[in-house]
C-alpha cells in the first residue's frame, strides 16, 4: 500500500509595510487628518497639537508625530504627481502639505527636547563640534549616541532637506544612511536613541555596527561609509 506524504508548506512571509498610501493603522488619527480644504487642515493640525499635549506616553506622542509627517508627505506627493489636478488644486494641496509639515516640525522639536534632552537640536554641526567633515558641516544636529559617555559618544545629524541621516566617528569617518521619507528617518532616530540609552556604558560602537544595526532593523535605501 502506497502512503501519501503531505507536503510541508512554509508559512507565507508577510512583507513589511512600506509606503505612504497603506490603510490607516490608527483610526482615531485617520478621522482627524483631512485633505478636504485648507481650513479643515488647519483645524486638524490644531487637534493634533492638542492630542500630543494630552498624550501620556512616549509611544503615543511619537505616533501622533509620525501621523503629521505622513500627512505632509501624502499631500506633497498628491500635489506633485496627481495626473488630473489643475494648477489651482495643486496649490491647495501644497498649502495643506505645508500646514501638516509645520505641525510636524513643531511636534518633532518638542519630542526631541522632551526625550532627548538636547538644547542644540537643529543647529548646524560646525557650530557645535570642532573638526567636523565638510560633507556634514551644514547638516542639522539631532543628538549624540551615548551622550552621557564622552568615550562612546557619536554625533548623529540629518540632512537639511533630504531624508538622510549621518553618524560621525572622528576616527572611523561618516556613515550616511538614506531613507524614502521623513517618517522612516524618525523611526531610525528613535531606534538609535533607545539603543544609545541601553548601551551607553557597554561598548564603543563602530560605524560598521551602526550600519549592520540599521540595515537589520530599518529599511534604508542606501548605506555607505566615507573615511
Amino acid at each position: 500500500m502506497v502512503r501519501r506524504v503531505r507536503a510541508v508548506t512554509r508559512p507565507r512571509r508577510v512583507p513589511r509595510r512600506i509606503g505612504m498610501f497603506l490603510p490607516a493603522r490608527h483610526r482615531y488619527l485617520s478621522e482627524i487628518i483631512t485633505f478636504r480644504s485648507v481650513e479643515d487642515a488647519i483645524r486638524a493640525a490644531n487637534r493634533l497639537r492638542a492630542l500630543y499635549d494630552q498624550a501620556k506616553t512616549r509611544e503615543k506622542k511619537l505616533t501622533i508625530l509620525r501621523a503629521a509627517v505622513l500627512a505632509a508627505n501624502r499631500a506633497k506627493v498628491a500635489a506633485e504627481r496627481h495626473p488630473s489636478f489643475s494648477p489651482q488644486v495643486r496649490r491647495k494641496w501644497m498649502r495643506i502639505s505645508q500646514i501638516y509639515r509645520d505641525v510636524a516640525e513643531d511636534l518633532k522639536y518638542r519630542y526631541m527636547m522632551e526625550f532627548h534632552g538636547m538644547e542644540r537640536i537643529g543647529s548646524e554641526m560646525r557650530r557645535i563640534f570642532k573638526g567636523v567633515p565638510r560633507s556634514i558641516a551644514s547638516w542639522r544636529y539631532e543628538f549624540s549616541f551615548s551622550s552621557s559617555n564622552e568615550q562612546y559618544m557619536r554625533p548623529i545629524c540629518r540632512h537639511p532637506t533630504k531624508p538622510i541621516i549621518a553618524i560621525w566617528d572622528e576616527e572611523g569617518g561618516v556613515l550616511f544612511v538614506s531613507y524614502r521619507n521623513d517618517d522612516e528617518v524618525l523611526e531610525a532616530l528613535a531606534l538609535l536613541h533607545e539603543l544609545g540609552e541601553k548601551t551607553e556604558k557597554s561598548f564603543a560602537p563602530s560605524l560598521n555596527w551602526f550600519k549592520e544595526t540599521l540595515q537589520a532593523l530599518t529599511a534604508p535605501r542606501s548605506v555607505k561609509i566615507e573615511k
